[in-house]
């Protein structure tokens, strides 16, 4: 398990320090404030649009995160030295895909700030300074602090200040989801979308393990991706003809289910179809290194 979080580690400090992954978090805050902000002035402040809406762009986004885990270490020739270390194979995909990961949920604890504005906003009464003020200051802390730990590593009290401001952070943001009116989908919204960029992020990561070229990866995952994307469409143009063919599509659309979660419902089948794909995927990635190591 030593092995699995030192990758991790060594992959979450790579996005803080590379533009990769400014650019990815920075497409991926302008691209949800758009969702959010804009029902939010036409007076329907709900976080539903943008829950909906992230399917189509985190297939842009997330194989530009995962393209370089192991195709550049096989560019570079580190995947040999990795793979004559002490480390198995499930260890290596499992640390770099807990690294990616790691990232991704900064990524939502970024967006944090949407459910805090809409408690200001649907304030009627008392204050609106807390938990929504306070709660984006906390934010803003907590996301500087991060950065600053993951950055300087050496410093060894800042990964315990940044601890403390995310334990304040979970605490005012769950005082300001329960003073909304819809906060059951504000919560399951947010589980479907780690689920749904989890999956992604296998699939990426499959991807990865089987170039040595960055962009091939890239443009590999975007391809899958947008393959889920079109089987979704397909639903309803075949739905017409072939209904039954139309219900097994409905059922492994990724985007089918992340809707149920944007209305607050959790249903075990969707969780099973995003474990399944990225179990699926991880399983994949393992078998693809183990070849390159026996090559």
């Amino acid at each position: 398990m030593k092995a699995v979080l030192t990758i991790a580690e060594r992959e979450i400090r790579s996005y803080f320090t590379s533009p990769v992954g400014f650019v990815v978090l920075a497409g991926f805050l302008l691209i949800t404030g758009f969702f959010f902000y804009v029902p939010l002035a036409l007076e329907h402040g709900t976080l539903r649009p943008m829950v909906q809406n992230t399917t189509v762009y985190l297939t842009f986004l997330l194989p530009a995160l995962t393209m370089r885990l192991l195709a550049e270490e096989k560019k570079t020739g580190t995947i040999e030295i990795l793979m004559t270390s002490p480390v198995t194979e499930a260890q290596a995909v499992l640390g770099k895909f807990l690294g990616v990961c790691a990232f991704y949920v900064v990524m939502l604890v970024a967006t944090l700030q949407f459910p805090l504005v809409l408690s200001v906003a649907r304030a009627t009464s008392g204050t609106p300074i807390f938990p929504g003020y306070v709660g984006i200051i906390i934010l803003v802390g907590t996301l500087t602090t991060a950065v600053m730990a993951a950055v300087t590593p050496g410093n060894r009290p800042l990964p315990w200040v940044a601890a403390g401001f995310a334990l304040a952070l979970v605490i005012v943001t769950i005082l300001a989801i329960g003073k909304l009116p819809e906060s059951g989908p504000v919560i399951t919204g947010y589980l479907g979308l780690f689920l749904l960029g989890a999956s992604f992020l296998a699939v990426g990561l499959l991807c990865s393990a089987l170039t040595r070229n960055q962009i091939v990866a890239y443009v590999v995952g975007l391809v899958l991706l947008l393959g889920m994307l079109i089987v979704d469409w397909m639903s309803d143009w075949v739905r017409r003809s072939v209904p039954w063919i139309a219900e097994v599509i409905s059922y492994i659309s990724v985007r089918q289910h992340l809707e149920n979660f944007a209305k607050g419902v959790i249903d075990t089948r969707d969780i099973f179809l995003y474990v399944s794909l990225m179990v699926l995927c991880l399983a994949l990635t393992v078998r693809a290194v183990a070849t390159t190591r026996w090559k």
